[in-house]
C-alpha cells in the first residue's frame, strides 16, 4: 500500500470514528460499551542547517501522528485494548497503519496484573505516554534518550507482562518508605530492515541492510515513589536479540577493521608483510552478518511541586554482535569473525512550569554519544565522519499553550552542536557539507477525543 492510500485509508477510519464520536455510540458507561479515543497530530520542523530525518532544511510538513484506541471491559478484573496507529517523519514510519498494542489484561490485585498480547514497551519515565501528546510541554522528547529513530522498533512487543504497585498485606508496615511499583515484559519486538533500529545499527556499522530479524527480549522495570512528595526514582534493564545483514560500505571504517583483521590473523608477520597483505584484501561491498544482544541500562528521577516539574535521565546502550565478513584475497573469497562492541550513552536535564491555565513553558539540555569510548571522534564506528558526528547536544527551550481542553498547540527551538543522528536513517552523500552547530524549530497541532 503506497504512503498516499495508507493516509486517505486512516482519514476514512478517524472520520468513522468521529461520527462515532458525536453520535455517543462509542461511550456509554457499562460493561457492554466499548470505549473510543483518538488523537491526530501535524507538526512542522525547519533547520537551518542539516537535514534532520526528514529533509527540514526547505521546512518540512513530514511530520504527524494519528491513533484510534479501543476499550472493553470484558468482566470484572478482565479488559480487551487495542490502538491503531500510523506516523510519519520523513523516511520512517510513512503512515503506514500499525497495531501498536492489543492484549487482554487480568487484574487480580493493586501488585499483580497480568497482560498478554501486543503491549507498550516501557521505556524511561515518559516512553509510555510518548503517544500522549496532550501529556507533555515538548514537541520532541530529548533526543540523548528519546532517540526518534528508534520510536517505531521499540515502541511495542508481543508477548506477555505483569506489573503492578504498593505492598501485599503482610508489608503493610513499609508504606511509610513511599510505594514500590514494578514491570516484567519479555517478548519480541519487531524489527524488520526498514526499521529505525535496524537502519541505526546498520549506519553504526556502516553497512547497507539487506535483512534484519529479532530475538526474544526482556525489559524490567523498577520505580520508586518516594516519602518526599513529587519525587520518583526509576531504574530499568533491558535486552534483545538482533540479526543483521548486508554489505560493507567501502570507507576508512572498514579499512580499519581489515587491519585489525590482517593482525588477528597474522600475528608473526612483519608489518611490511601485513601491509601488503591489506593492499590486495578487498573488504569494501562484501557481504557480513552480525548476530547479538543490545543491551540498555536506563535510570531516571522526576520531581513535581504545584506547577513545576524537573527531572533527568541517563540511558547506557552496549551492542555486542559476533561479525562474519566475507573478504577477496588474490581473488578468493574467505571469511573471519570478529567481535563487534559498541557502547552508546545518552542523558539530558529538564524542567517545565505552569505558568497559567493556558500556557506552560520548558527547556532541556540533552546529550548522546554514539560510541562513549570516542567522545571526539576520530575513531571507532566514526572513523571517517567529522569529528562532530561523535557527539550532539541540544538545548532547547518551548512553550505550550492549551487551545481548549481537547487540544493543543507547541512551538519550540533547539540549538544543536554535533551531528551524531543526522545519519541515522541514511548515509549522506557528503558529509563535508553539513554543519556542527545547527538550528532547529519545531511546531505541533495535536487533538484528542
Amino acid at each position: 500500500m503506497s504512503k498516499t492510500q495508507n493516509r486517505q485509508t486512516m482519514k476514512k477510519i478517524l472520520i468513522l470514528v468521529i461520527i462515532l464520536f458525536y453520535t455517543e455510540a462509542g461511550f456509554a458507561t457499562d460493561h457492554d460499551a466499548i470505549d473510543i479515543h483518538g488523537f491526530i497530530t501535524q507538526g512542522y520542523l525547519k533547520t537551518d542547517h542539516n537535514d534532520f530525518i526528514a529533509e527540514t532544511e526547505d521546512g518540512s510538513f513530514e511530520f504527524n501522528e494519528m491513533g484510534l484506541n479501543f476499550n472493553k471491559r470484558l468482566s470484572d478484573g478482565l479488559d480487551f485494548s487495542l490502538q491503531f496507529f500510523a506516523y510519519d517523519f520523513g523516511g520512517l514510519g510513512n503512515d503506514r497503519i500499525a497495531i501498536n498494542h492489543a492484549g487482554v489484561s487480568y487484574y487480580v490485585n493493586q501488585q499483580f496484573t497480568f497482560r498478554a498480547g501486543k503491549s507498550k514497551v516501557s521505556y524511561g519515565l515518559y516512553g509510555d505516554s510518548r503517544d500522549m501528546d496532550m501529556l507533555r510541554t515538548f514537541v520532541l522528547l530529548p533526543q540523548g534518550v528519546y532517540t526518534e529513530a528508534f520510536r517505531d522498533s521499540i515502541h511495542s512487543a508481543k508477548g506477555f507482562e505483569i506489573y503492578g504497585s504498593g505492598y501485599p498485606e503482610p508489608l503493610k508496615f513499609m508504606e511509610p518508605l513511599g510505594e514500590f511499583y514494578y514491570k516484567i515484559q519479555y517478548g519480541i519486538m519487531d524489527i524488520p530492515k526498514d526499521s529505525g533500529v535496524s537502519h541505526v545499527l546498520a549506519m553504526t556499522l556502516h553497512t547497507d541492510p539487506e535483512e534484519s530479524t529479532s530475538d526474544t527480549s526482556y525489559n524490567l522495570v523498577l520505580g520508586w515513589e518516594t516519602p518526599v512528595p513529587g519525587l520518583r526514582l526509576q531504574g530499568q534493564y533491558s535486552e534483545y536479540g538482533v540479526f543483521l545483514s548486508g554489505k560493507t560500505f567501502d570507507d576508512e571504517f572498514w579499512d580499519e577493521i581489515k587491519i585489525q583483521a590482517i593482525d588477528q590473523l597474522y600475528p608473526d608477520l612483519s608489518q611490511d608483510l601485513k601491509n601488503a597483505i591489506s593492499s590486495a584484501v578487498i573488504i569494501g561491498d562484501m557481504p557480513v552478518s552480525y548476530s547479538g544482544d543490545v543491551s540498555m541500562y536506563i535510570i531516571g528521577a522526576e520531581f513535581t511541586w504545584r506547577g513545576l516539574t524537573l527531572a533527568a535521565e541517563q540511558v547506557f546502550f552496549n551492542m555486542k554482535y559476533k561479525t562474519r565478513i566475507k573478504y577477496k584475497a588474490a581473488g578468493e573469497d574467505s571469511v573471519f569473525d570478529y567481535t563487534f562492541e559498541n557502547p552508546t550513552l545518552g542523558y539530558y536535564y529538564m524542567g517545565s512550569y505552569q505558568i497559567s491555565d493556558w500556557l506552560k513553558i520548558g527547556g532541556y539540555y540533552t546529550v548522546y554519544y554514539p560510541d562513549k569510548d570516542n567522545k571526539k571522534g576520530g575513531g571507532g564506528t566514526n572513523l571517517g565522519n567529522p569529528d562532530y558526528f561523535a557527539w550532539q547536544k541540544d538545548s532547547c527551550i518551548a512553550a505550550r499553550f492549551d487551545l481548549s481542553p481537547n487540544s493543543i498547540f507547541k512551538i519550540e527551538g533547539h540549538y544543536i552542536d554535533g551531528g551524531a543522528q543526522l545519519d541515522y536513517v541514511k548515509p549522506l552523500d557528503d558529509y563535508s557539507k553539513t554543519h556542527r552547530y545547527w538550528y532547529l524549530f519545531a511546531a505541533k497541532l495535536s487533538y484528542n477525543f
